[in-house]
């Protein structure tokens, strides 16, 4: 048997087990993509981040996107002391929590949460309380109707 022929015998099974390890290494690329994205995350917020509110807020609601334990929570206002929130002692995906009584200013809310892979979650929501705030904007963004 003559070296062409050998090459062309063999060639096939070059190509095939080409093919085999481009659908593993494809299939594995998806498949972690998946992981990457099955973490539990903050799907909606009200107040809503970067929120102005003519009216402060009674509760804080956090909407994520599995349930998740809230191993931490605590509201700011400007340079003030952080205060505590209660949260939650189950896991859950909506969270709803009584936030002290407002005033006009700035605020930060931060929040860590676990889901149920115990993957840690940290995250932040901006909102202000104005006595000044005006038009559609300040009303939608507390607006529960739209929850």
């Amino acid at each position: 048997m003559d070296q062409n022929a050998c090459i062309h015998l063999f060639r096939p099974l070059e190509v095939s087990k080409m093919k085999r390890t481009l659908t593993l290494t494809l299939m594995m690329s998806v498949s972690t993509l998946g992981v990457a994205y099955a973490h539990a995350h903050l799907e909606k917020a009200i107040p809503a981040d970067g929120s102005v509110l003519s009216a402060a807020p009674k509760q804080l609601m956090l909407h994520f996107s599995e349930a998740t334990q809230i191993t931490a929570l605590t509201i700011q206002k400007g340079e003030e002391s952080k205060q505590t929130l209660s949260p939650p002692t189950e896991p859950t995906a909506m969270v709803a929590v009584a936030l002290p009584k407002l005033s006009v200013g700035r605020y930060v809310v931060n929040y860590r949460a676990m889901g149920d892979d115990n993957h840690i979650v940290n995250g932040e929501i901006h909102f202000t309380v104005s006595d000044r705030a005006m038009g559609k904007k300040a009303d939608e963004a507390y607006d529960q109707t739209n929850y």
